[in-house]
């Protein structure tokens, strides 16, 4: 579980998640797009959603940040950009590519926090959860 600091220094947090997924999405799309054995960007992937729903949803979830609140997210735009822009170009596309590798089921269950999540999160080494 994630403790939160003051909801200034979260919406840092969210912005540095966000860029941090905006550039994996980008690169794990690329891979995956030439790759003919798709099954071993799943480790990838499991990491991603579990950004997505540590790093992101908590947050959004435990602030209710306005979508029309504007954020800095390097890896999208050179200026500030609309919190539910950057939301489309991240979160957004995640069940496109679960899709595309197959992985929907545990995709869901991650974002829901159900049994493939803590099975993720029991096995993600320490630092990366305390990072996310």
């Amino acid at each position: 579980m994630i403790v939160f600091k003051t909801p200034e220094i979260e919406f840092i947090n969210l912005a540095q998640s966000l860029n941090g997924m905006s550039t994996l999405i980008n690169d794990l799309e690329l891979r995956v797009r030439f790759a003919d054995d798709k099954t071993v960007f799943a480790e990838d992937f499991f990491i991603l959603a579990y950004i997505a729903r540590c790093g992101v949803q908590d947050r959004l979830d435990h602030f209710g940040w306005p979508i029309e609140r504007e954020i800095m997210i390097p890896a999208l735009d050179s200026e500030p950009i609309l919190l539910g822009e950057a939301l489309v170009h991240t979160i957004d596309w995640l069940p496109e590519i679960a899709n595309t590798l197959g992985l929907k089921l545990e995709y869901n269950e991650i974002m829901h926090k159900g049994p493939a999540f803590y099975e993720l999160q029991s096995v993600l080494p320490m630092d990366l959860r305390n990072n996310v």
